[in-house]
Order: C-alpha cells, then sequence, then structure tokens
C-alpha cells in the first residue's frame, strides 16, 4: 500500500478568503477528488487541533491518502482534479510539505486472518 501525506501551513487570507473559508474550499476539492479519482483507496482532510501547550509550530491540515500500489498512486498524481486541487492548496499555503511512502495494509491483513 502507498500512502502519501501532504502538510500545509495555510495563508491568513487568499483573495479575499479567510483561513476558515481556505479550508472549506480545500475539503471540497479533496471531496470532489475521492469522487473523480478511482484510484483512491482512501483520503482525507485532517485539521489541526490547537494546543496552547504545544512547543512547536504546527501546520494547518493534512491530507492523507492511501493507494493499492504505486501506479494507483501516479494516476492520482497526474489526475487533472487532482492537478487542480493541489494547484490551488500551493497558492494558498505558505509552505508545504509531503511525504509518500510504502506501508502494510493492516486493515487487508486483518481481513485474510478472518478468512
Amino acid at each position: 500500500m502507498i500512502r502519501h501525506i501532504a502538510l500545509f501551513r495555510l495563508k491568513d487570507e487568499f483573495n479575499g478568503m479567510n483561513k476558515a473559508e481556505i479550508l472549506s474550499r480545500i475539503q471540497h476539492n479533496v471531496n470532489h477528488m475521492r469522487e473523480a479519482i478511482s484510484s483512491i483507496q482512501y483520503i482525507e482532510v485532517c485539521t489541526h487541533q490547537q494546543d496552547a501547550t504545544a512547543v512547536f509550530n504546527a501546520d494547518d491540515l493534512c491530507v492523507l491518502a492511501d493507494f493499492a500500489t504505486q501506479e494507483d498512486y501516479h494516476h492520482y498524481f497526474h489526475h487533472p482534479v487532482h492537478r487542480d486541487a493541489a494547484g490551488f492548496a500551493a497558492e494558498v499555503s505558505s509552505s508545504v510539505h509531503a511525504i509518500t511512502y510504502e506501508t502494510i495494509d493492516y486493515q487487508a491483513m486483518a481481513h485474510q486472518v478472518k478468512e
């Protein structure tokens, strides 16, 4: 299984949109990707939960996506709907970091054990 995680620190404002509106648009874009890109097994947007005791600067949100194969990830990455969503996210962010890695699909393993 391939997991892709992208972290975004959003600008406070972009073209008249405040941070809450930007977050809403990103969520909309992710929902559209979920419907339009068949190679996505799982995708979600996670927003940072503010913690006054944190000793580090946190990003505002992450997008986490899972794919069955490297080919499925490449299909997603080059898909025009993802390109549009990623372009918007880059424009509204002051920083973007990402990691893509191979991991074990524990849910599939658990399902096989039950059979």
